[in-house]
């Protein structure tokens, strides 16, 4: 890349002049670095066994992914211009289609809405069919206690009805779910965000909140953290809960709250100094 910035300095100096090369090469510089800022390095890091340090699995080969988690890292900063493949390439690292789970999900909740809505109205009937199966044993016990050989009336089973249908609405959503339960988004090469990058960033949370993975980010600088309280990025469903100083702190966290162990203060969550 230097070497292709000189020689366009050193031609356009020879064919122009000495101010219009001059510009010309700023001008090729600046192309240059927008043009690499396209084409980042992304990459998922694994943990070193037994150490804090973390490394791209597919480039060291003691790096092991932690299982249920998915730690994923750009090599540049995240702004306007790269932001949309940053999201894509988020999806693509993490290796499931997070769109086709969120449709999915949202077909599952649907389909149970229905079914839950047919037991209802099964358990309304066989109220009433039960209303009148009473109705009618009263009647039976009259007529037997003269006609003592006469049949009773058999009740309605709704009660086994409903629990059929019950029990097919809560196993209809439990399919298809997601083979991760935390994504850390490392954001230590980040540098500033703009209004574009703190959007992508939201949508990420939400797309991956929908398919109830957690979302954290790590090592954001300090002028980082300021710029996302400008553009409004915390709320009720993005805490400063979800920042941590380091991966291994992070780590930490998410390893105690799923091995189900009770979670002390000493998390080192920004959210205390924040």
């Amino acid at each position: 890349m230097d070497l292709a910035v000189w020689l366009v300095t050193f031609l356009a100096t020879i064919l122009l002049n000495l101010d219009l090369g001059l510009a010309v090469s700023v001008a090729f510089s600046l192309v240059a670095v927008i043009f690499r800022t396209q084409w980042p390095r992304y990459s998922i890091l694994g943990q070193v066994s037994g150490t804090d340090i973390y490394r791209d699995v597919t480039q060291y080969q003691q790096a092991l992914e932690i299982p249920g988690v998915k730690i994923f890292r750009s090599s540049c900063t995240l702004y306007f211009a790269n932001a949309e493949l940053y999201a894509n390439a988020v999806k693509k690292q993490c290796g499931i289609d997070v769109d086709k789970l969120i449709e999915m999900k949202k077909k599952e909740a649907k389909k149970k809405k229905q079914l839950q809505e047919k037991a209802e109205r099964e358990a309304k009937k066989g109220l009433k069919e039960q209303k009148n199966a009473e109705d009618a044993n009263e009647k039976a016990h009259e007529l037997e206690y003269i006609y003592p050989h006469s049949p009773g009336v058999r009740e309605p089973e709704q009660a086994v009805i409903n629990e059929v249908v019950e029990e097919t609405a809560f196993n209809a959503a439990g399919s298809d779910q997601c083979p991760f339960h935390s994504l850390i988004l490392d954001l230590s090469t980040v540098s500033f965000v703009d209004t574009v990058s703190i959007k992508i960033l939201k949508n990420i949370f939400r797309d991956f909140q929908e398919i109830d993975v957690a979302v954290y980010l790590v090592g954001c600088h300090e002028n980082v953290l300021e710029q996302l309280e400008r553009g409004n990025f915390f709320s009720k469903t993005i805490t400063k809960h979800q920042l941590y100083s380091s991966l291994h702190d992070a780590v930490a966290y998410i390893s105690r709250i799923h091995s189900k162990k009770p979670v002390t203060e000493e998390r080192h969550s920004w959210a205390t100094k924040l």
